[in-house]
């Protein structure tokens, strides 16, 4: 704990597992006693009140103040990124789950899906994005527009069937076939 950086954790061999401060949940940078509860769960003593984090839970708290990324109706961590589906479009952080504190800045759209994002999910080795414009595969940084079918806000396999699946629109259904 300290006095200006909130909170430090580091994993036996002395390198950063994790740092909590205000910019992903504290609410203030100053700790000034700390306990561990019988979950394993730590308590914080701050400046201005207490703080509890759940060390078993691998939770990220990121404050957007800017307003840049919008609402978020979607999230799924793919290959070492972060994808956040938003009213805005589908941004990505690179080794997000790994690093805490990420800067305003971390967070960069991927291109061609500015608008609404109803829905991220992996199928198969790949990541399927409804939105209102379509449908897009997201593959690192890249969006592919795979139909033009409006508002796809559920997706899912068909038992059976690991190269099908099928989508929930805003016209009704769509049967995807991966080739």
């Amino acid at each position: 704990g300290t006095i200006r950086d909130g909170l430090l954790g580091f994993n036996a061999d002395g390198s950063l597992k994790f740092h909590i401060q205000t910019s992903n949940g504290l609410q203030n940078n100053t700790i000034l006693a700390m306990s561990q509860d019988n979950k394993g769960h730590l308590w914080l003593g701050l400046d201005k009140g207490i703080a509890l984090v759940k060390m078993s839970e691998n939770i990220l708290f990121y404050k957007d103040d800017a307003g840049n990324l919008g609402t978020v109706y979607s999230m799924i961590k793919h290959n070492d990124m972060l994808y956040v589906g938003t009213n805005q479009g589908v941004y990505y952080y690179n080794n997000a789950i790994k690093q805490y504190g990420p800067q305003s800045n971390a967070f960069k759209l991927v291109k061609g899906t500015q608008g609404q994002v109803w829905e991220l999910k992996k199928v198969g080795d790949v990541i399927i994005c409804g939105h209102n414009d379509g449908t897009f595969i997201i593959d690192k940084a890249k969006a592919t527009k795979i139909s033009d079918v409006t508002g796809g806000w559920f997706t899912q396999n068909i038992k059976g069937r690991e190269d099908w699946f099928i989508q929930g629109t805003y016209t009704g259904l769509v049967l995807y076939i991966k080739d």
